[in-house]
C-alpha cells in the first residue's frame, strides 16, 4: 500500500514536471523538442500515469489512504538528495551538473521556491487520489465516470505536442 501511495502522486508529478516545467523550457531556450516529443520518451513519462487512474478508478480500487500523506513527500526528497548527491558525478570535469535545471542549488532562493512548488503539486495529486473514491461516488459511479475521471486527470497532467 505504501509504495502504492508513494508511486501514484509521483507518476502525476513526473508527467506534471515534463509537461510544465521541462518541455516548456526547452521550447524557452530554442531547443530541439524532437526527443523529448519522440513516442519512446512520452510513453516514460505518460503511460504510468494513465495506468495509475485505471488502476484506481476501473480495476481494484486501491485506497490512498490520507493518514499515509508524508510518504510521497519523504519519496520526494530523498529523490532530490540523491539527485544533489550526483552533481558531481554526471560531468566532474565540468563543475556541478544537475538532473534538472530546477534543482540547481546555485540559483539560491529561486531553487528553494521550486522544491516548495513540487511539494505543493504532489500532496495535490496525493489529495487528488486519497479523495478519487469519494470523487467517483458522489459523481454517480458506473464505467463513464470512472472512465472521465481518468481522462480529465490524464489531460491535466499529459503533453502530447508542442
Amino acid at each position: 500500500l505504501l509504495i502504492h501511495e508513494t508511486a501514484a502522486p509521483s507518476t502525476l508529478l513526473v508527467s506534471f514536471v515534463v509537461s510544465y516545467a521541462i518541455w516548456p523550457n526547452i521550447i524557452k531556450q530554442g531547443g530541439d523538442t524532437t526527443e523529448i516529443s519522440s513516442f519512446r520518451t512520452l510513453l516514460w513519462h505518460n503511460a504510468n500515469v494513465v495506468m495509475a487512474l485505471i488502476e484506481v478508478a476501473l480495476l481494484g480500487g486501491v485506497p490512498v489512504k490520507l493518514g499515509h500523506f508524508a510518504v510521497s513527500p519523504m519519496y520526494g526528497i530523498a529523490y532530490i538528495f540523491v539527485a544533489w548527491s550526483l552533481r558531481h558525478y554526471w560531468v566532474p570535469a565540468s563543475g556541478p551538473q544537475f538532473i534538472y535545471f530546477f534543482f540547481d542549488t546555485t540559483l539560491g532562493k529561486k531553487s528553494t521556491y521550486v522544491i516548495l512548488v513540487l511539494l505543493a503539486v504532489m500532496m495535490t495529486f496525493f489529495g487528488i487520489f486519497a479523495a478519487a473514491e469519494l470523487l467517483l461516488k458522489a459523481a454517480g459511479g458506473g464505467l463513464v465516470t470512472h472512465l472521465a475521471f481518468v481522462i480529465i486527470v490524464s489531460a491535466g497532467v499529459c503533453k502530447f505536442k508542442d
